[in-house]
């Protein structure tokens, strides 16, 4: 069975900075409100999914190496720590926090969102993610005892954002900070009976529209 908490990866082997580099023409991923437009004001509702950075990723993801390197990561480094088959959310959310800026609106759980309380959440930092520009978490369900997950490149967390609050502080740093995250959930869990859709893009989170499935065979 998984274990929660901070794990390491080889940046190596899945080579995430250099594609997400790639999308965004430059080596200097921390500096991106100095090079691209950031003057979106802070991130709300309507906007923390959808700023030019956001839109540059999600158009430009496909065309790229990326998904082959995550589901490469997915299949080597996630499966494994499962024992039975996956789902796996098909498209990473991509997360962009810049100076005196949030990269969620909000506290939340991802439970009142329509996402099912037997999902399991991956943090992967791109960049640093620490103190204000990095998400902060409670350690138990409604305690609000908030602490940052603080992350070098080349760590992740495997965490219950399900069912945990969660968010952001304003980045009070100097730097942007880059990360995706998704979702995993063992098959034994899912439920089609009574499938919701997302809040922001309206998607069935279903096999075969939010999630895919990856089995011991899959190559």
């Amino acid at each position: 069975m998984y274990r929660k908490g901070k794990k390491s990866y080889d940046v190596d082997r899945y080579c995430f900075r250099h594609e997400i580099e790639q999308m965004f023409g430059t080596s200097e991923l921390e500096k991106i409100h100095k090079i691209e437009e950031c003057d979106f004001g802070v991130l709300n509702m309507e906007t923390d999914q959808t700023t030019k950075l956001h839109k540059n990723f999600y158009k430009k993801v496909r065309e790229s190496n990326f998904l082959e390197e995550y589901k490469k990561f997915l299949r080597e480094v996630i499966f494994p720590q499962f024992n039975e088959p996956l789902l796996y959310q098909k498209i990473p959310t991509f997360r962009v926090q810049v100076p005196n800026n949030l990269s969620v609106a909000e506290f939340h759980n991802d439970k009142s969102y329509s996402h099912s309380p037997e999902e399991v959440n991956i943090f992967l930092p791109i960049t640093d993610a620490k103190e204000t520009y990095t998400i902060w978490v409670e350690s138990e369900e409604n305690l609000g005892d908030y602490s940052p997950m603080n992350a070098e490149y080349g760590e992740y967390y495997i965490w219950d954002g399900a069912n945990l609050n969660h968010g952001n502080k304003i980045n009070q740093s100097d730097v942007s900070r880059f990360s995706v995250d998704f979702r995993v959930m063992p098959y034994s869990k899912y439920d089609d009976t009574n499938v919701k859709e997302t809040v922001t893009t309206k998607t069935k989170l279903k096999l075969g529209s939010y999630f895919e499935l990856m089995e011991v065979d899959d190559d």
